[in-house]
């Protein structure tokens, strides 16, 4: 079973950028942050595993001086 506490750490972690990016749609935000691109995008974003995207947010928080609220 994956671990459930990893959902609010994702969850803040997007919220923090979302909110520095508020004009981004949902989904543009996630395929912008996954950094997933190429003829076979649809594939590899639905396999695209947590633990990877949380990375790319890691990426996108450092890269952007992003602060993260610590409530997980």
């Amino acid at each position: 079973m994956r671990d459930p506490v990893r959902i609010k750490r994702i969850l803040n972690k997007l919220e923090a950028i979302w909110t520095v990016c508020p004009d981004l749609r949902l989904g543009q935000l996630y395929i912008a942050v996954s950094g997933i691109v190429g003829e076979d995008f649809v594939v590899r974003l639905f396999n695209l595993e947590d633990e990877r995207f949380e990375a790319r947010l890691d990426e996108w928080i450092a890269e952007h001086g992003i602060t993260v609220s610590d409530s997980a």
